[in-house]
């Protein structure tokens, strides 16, 4: 339940980088306005991601989820009814503002619920859901328009919200909050009931009793702000910086492949139609994400991140080869056209499936480095 706002961020983020086009013919937007239209989601993503730390420690991991699954659902319903370029945009940026206060709570809240020799599989099972919610975009779009070529923004829009309703509902009737969150609020009683339903839930019975006696440690806007200052700190700076930028390289890969497909793939001939390739390739995430738990659980961070890096540019490699071939800017011996196509398809796939192993590894990584608590 925690998890699945990666389901509703997956299903607007890919549906409005498939319906950009339309939304700015029908707007008459000029080139500026549609780049900034897709990049808006993303800074409010970021400001929603600065703020869900301090709303977490405040509030509990549980309240920037719930605020993340109503908010995704409300804006994106409320952007089906948009007139202009200025209130989509305003909407837009809303939306991925609880799309980014929800995903940092449930990190939080998967590596607390979790023992570490799991955190590798809960975190991987976390984002395939992502990929389940790309997958429901893509049947979305395949049904509207199988090409990408005439869709319907709007209704699209629409149904790629309606999950978000009925997550917001079974989030807040049976999601968990995080027991780590109550013992350092002073509150072991609740942690206890929490910990002792957990244990229901896997078929076990008994009760939880904690030292009364350990000391609480403050949590809150002051309390963010100084764990800010110790992530920088001499000692801890420079590897603060390097998972700044494995964050940002794996997220800019991932999110920026995601926008980027829809439109790339319109104007290519392929063996499918571009809603049936989309579907393909949020597919073969799954997969990804399972290699990628495995990877978590057998190898040391470091060597399997380099590991996901090199297969990252193998699988770029491999698409430009085939995407140059087909559109005719580079010329290969030997090569046909349907040597081309499958290789731009493989080249997709591939990518698809080692950057789900990276994204695995890297997220892990920084909850292990920094611990929510």
């Amino acid at each position: 339940l925690g998890g699945s706002v990666y389901f509703t961020a997956a299903a607007e983020i890919v549906i409005v980088g498939a319906v950009t086009v339309t939304v700015a013919k029908e707007f008459n937007l000029a080139p500026w306005q549609r780049g900034i239209l897709v990049s808006i989601i993303f800074i409010g993503a970021l400001l929603g991601n600065l703020a869900s730390g301090t709303l977490g420690d405040t509030f509990g991991r549980r309240v920037p989820i719930l605020v993340g699954y109503l908010g995704m659902a409300v804006f994106a319903g409320l952007s089906t009814l948009a007139t202009g370029f200025a209130v989509i945009l305003v909407l837009w940026l809303l939306l991925g503002l609880c799309f980014g206060l929800g995903v940092p709570a449930w990190n939080s809240l998967c590596s607390e619920h979790s023992p570490t020799r799991l955190r590798a599989l809960m975190n991987g099972v976390g984002q395939a859901i992502f990929s389940l919610g790309m997958a429901y975009a893509a049947i979305l779009l395949y049904l509207d328009d199988p090409y990408l070529r005439n869709l319907h923004w709007r209704p699209l829009v629409f149904w790629a919200a309606v999950p978000g309703v009925v997550l917001f509902v079974l989030a807040l009737l049976f999601l968990d909050e995080s027991p780590a969150y109550f013992v350092v609020q002073g509150r072991p009683d609740r942690a206890a009931r929490v910990l002792e339903h957990a244990a229901w839930l896997n078929g076990f019975q008994g009760s939880v009793a904690f030292d009364s006696t350990a000391p609480v440690v403050p949590t809150g806007a002051g309390c963010s702000m100084e764990a800010t200052l110790t992530v920088f700190n001499r000692r801890h700076a420079y590897t603060t910086i390097t998972m700044i930028f494995a964050a940002f390289v794996v997220n800019f890969v991932y999110y920026g492949f995601i926008y980027a497909l829809p439109q790339v793939l319109v104007g290519m001939d392929l063996p499918v139609s571009p809603a049936v390739n989309i579907l393909i390739a949020c597919l073969m995430e799954l997969p990804g994400f399972a290699f990628g738990i495995y990877i978590g659980q057998t190898m040391d961070r470091i060597p399997s991140m380099t590991f996901y890096l090199s297969g990252i540019i193998l699988s770029e490699v491999v698409f430009i080869l085939g995407a140059g071939v087909l559109t005719g800017e580079l010329r290969l011996d030997g090569w046909t056209t349907e040597t081309a196509q499958w290789t731009v398809v493989a080249g997709v796939n591939i990518n698809r499936v080692i950057i789900s192993v990276g994204w695995t590894i890297v997220y892990v990584y920084v909850t292990e480095v920094y611990p929510a608590i």
